[in-house]
């Protein structure tokens, strides 16, 4: 649900349950989230965000379970105005720039990395080894 862009909601589809909100890691009304992808199991949510007010767009990383920003993917040089296309290709993120510079990362290893540290806090949903797109 993108009815208000700067936020993602998740529902359970058999009960139409609320489970969580997700929030950018800031807020402003000009901004938005966009390009949801699931991942591993629905257990991790990826989506295009942006760094600050004035910072360009990243692939951020939350936690659908504890609803936790884990970090993101970045590269574009100049993405203030334009958001990143993006897309999964296999274990891969592919994102493509707004000068069209196509740039790609390993999710797999990126998305263990994250379920490690959740481990070492004892937060993690498990592992995160396979992609799912819903």
């Amino acid at each position: 649900d993108q009815s208000s862009s700067f936020r993602l909601r998740i529902w359970e589809t058999k009960t139409g349950r609320f489970v969580r909100e997700l929030r950018s890691l800031y807020y402003f009304e000009i901004d938005g989230i966009g390009n949801p992808l699931w991942w591993g199991n629905g257990n991790y949510l990826l989506a295009a965000d942006r760094e600050g007010r004035f910072g360009n767009y990243v692939v951020g990383i939350w936690n659908t379970e504890s609803g936790k920003f884990r970090g993101g993917f970045s590269g574009c040089a100049d993405s203030t105005n334009d958001p990143l296309s993006v897309a999964l290709a296999g274990q891969r993120l592919i994102a493509r720039c707004p000068d069209n510079k196509i740039l790609m990362w390993d999710v797999a290893a990126a998305i263990n990395k994250v379920a490690e540290f959740e481990n070492s806090l004892g937060q993690s949903p498990g592992s995160a080894d396979q992609a799912t797109q819903h």
